[in-house]
């Protein structure tokens, strides 16, 4: 067991380090995260006690550990940079033909039990019991949520709400007969990418850090993090607790997925036109990611942002992440922006690992 526990942590770290993405194989994963995909799915197995084990190891082993936000750049510069170098797109041969069958109103499907283990949903109210849920983000570690760098404060009724819990292991967020595990963790520590300016939508990307350690099962796992921006599949999925659709009042209680196809920056410019406000050099290819949901299908409207953008291949038992929901048009018939996650790889290094 002990053994176990070692590579299980290790191999995870390699599929998060940049330096392993060099290695990557077809459609992302790289060689350490598919070793890890199969680690996972023996843990599945094993007793749940070796979760007390695995936190144990984790945390002696130094990846809790607070860090100070050293990382910084010439913010200006680097956007001007992104314009200069354009990303070029590498798409992935992969099936557009949806598997899905379980679906609500506008033909959005449902997320199946233990489907996406890494999703949190974010709370903005002063205890998880207030309901004041507003954003999505991932489970990336033992200890730290990703999301997007807006999701930090929720606007309700003209009160400002800072983002203060995390839930993960929920499917719906009512129910309690449903198959899911739910557990929420309080958020200590915000950390909002340096180069955030609002209301500029470039570089929309944060962590936050949880009071205490995850404990990992089939209902809670890590997501891995794509490091490599040539690599990025045509068809990936979202998945939110957003509004199902522009008319719905409230966020969906159930976690909803969208199979989504990628689109070029180039095409999903003309959508942003309106609201340069957000965009002074539009859409750069390196640091967003545009998509649309396929022919037939609907995109999840306002409530989604901070979920992650994500590719499961069939052999493995994990996914890797992409994009984080960032935004879309006021109409919500346009594409939708998500950050580019292999542009951050560092900076998110050097907070949690340092």
């Amino acid at each position: 067991m002990t053994t176990f526990i070692h590579l299980n942590i290790i191999l995870f770290i390699l599929c998060f380090s940049k330096k392993s993405s060099e290695k990557s194989v077809t459609l992302g994963l790289n060689e350490e995260c598919q070793e890890y995909s199969k680690l996972m799915k023996k843990f599945r197995m094993e007793d749940i006690n070796s979760t007390a084990k695995l936190t144990e190891f984790t945390t002696e082993f130094g990846f809790t550990k607070k860090s100070t936000n050293p990382y910084s750049m010439d913010c200006e510069a680097d956007l001007k940079s992104s314009v200069m170098n354009i990303v070029i797109k590498k798409y992935q041969k992969v099936t557009e033909i949806s598997q899905y069958t379980d679906v609500i109103s506008n033909n959005i499907p449902l997320a199946k039990p233990k489907e996406y283990p890494h999703m949190a949903i974010i709370g903005f109210g002063e205890k998880p019991e207030d309901g004041l849920w507003g954003c999505g983000g991932s489970l990336i570690s033992e200890r730290w949520i990703l999301t997007a760098a807006h999701c930090e404060k929720l606007k309700k009724d003209s009160v400002l709400n800072m983002a203060r819990w995390a839930r993960l292991g929920d499917l719906n967020i009512i129910l309690t007969t449903d198959d899911a595990r739910p557990k929420d963790y309080r958020i200590v520590r915000r950390v909002i990418h340096p180069c955030f300016n609002p209301p500029l939508s470039y570089n929309d990307v944060a962590l936050f850090q949880l009071e205490k350690n995850v404990e990992f099962s089939e209902y809670v796992m890590p997501i891995c993090l794509n490091s490599d921006p040539s690599l990025e599949p045509r068809i990936q999925v979202a998945t939110s607790w957003g509004k199902p659709s522009l008319d719905s009042v409230s966020m969906s209680h159930d976690l909803l997925k969208v199979e989504l196809n990628i689109v070029p920056g180039s095409l999903c410019n003309d959508s942003f036109n309106a609201i340069r406000s957000k965009l002074k050099y539009g859409i750069l290819n390196d640091r967003m990611i545009c998509a649309t949901p396929l022919e037939g299908t609907s995109d999840v409207s306002a409530g989604d942002s901070g979920g992650p953008l994500q590719y499961k291949h069939n052999d493995s038992s994990i996914h890797t992440q992409y994009g984080i929901i960032s935004f879309g048009t006021t109409l919500g018939d346009g594409p939708v922006v998500y950050t580019r996650v292999s542009k951050y790889i560092s900076w998110i290094e050097n907070i949690i690992w340092s």
